[in-house]
């Protein structure tokens, strides 16, 4: 059986020598990071190979970035070679969400729909957070890019099960 991998930290450099890796995360706490671990990590190496299986020993916070020990580092030298590797879970381990949450992954790729007049206006290519505020980049049905800030006010319904996205977009944002 063939497994689908989640990438949920970029090992970024050693901290310290004992072993930890600073990462960086999407996820919007180490909380969050770590209800990530509760089941089976894996460390990806190369793009097309299998990755391997890991035990996280621990995770906290240093500044903005979180700091990770894995099992079998324990000096700077293990932990440089895992310089821009990627920790990976099972897609189908990841913690359920609330209804109305979503994970960023399960938005790339829907079709934006305008809700007046039902018009595809385009697809989302990528989703962004600026300090907190998340903002989804949408390739226009005609060419290039805009970004939609990922509020309420401007998404009005998303179904993955159809993947669309209805959203109100305002008047001149499409052409920014």
């Amino acid at each position: 059986m063939e497994w689908e991998y989640i990438t949920i930290a970029r090992i970024l450099r050693p901290h310290g020598n004992r072993g930890e890796v600073r990462v960086w995360s999407e996820a919007n706490s180490p909380e969050a990071f770590g209800s990530f671990l509760e089941e089976q990590a894996y460390l990806s190496v190369k793009k097309g190979k299998a990755p391997r299986k890991i035990e996280i020993e621990g995770v906290r916070t240093h500044k903005r970035f979180i700091l990770v020990k894995i099992k079998g580092i324990d000096d700077i030298t293990g932990a440089e070679e895992l310089r821009n590797t990627e920790i990976v879970i099972e897609k189908g381990s990841r913690p359920r969400l609330e209804p109305g949450t979503y994970y960023w992954d399960e938005l790339i790729g829907l079709r934006v729909m305008e809700r007046k007049g039902n018009l595809c206006i385009g697809q989302v290519t990528d989703v962004m957070d600026f300090e907190g505020n998340t903002v989804l980049q949408i390739e226009k049905e005609g060419g290039g890019n805009f970004l939609l800030p990922f509020v309420r006010a401007y998404i009005n319904r998303i179904d993955k099960e159809e993947g669309i996205l209805e959203a109100h977009v305002p008047e001149g944002l499409r052409e920014l």
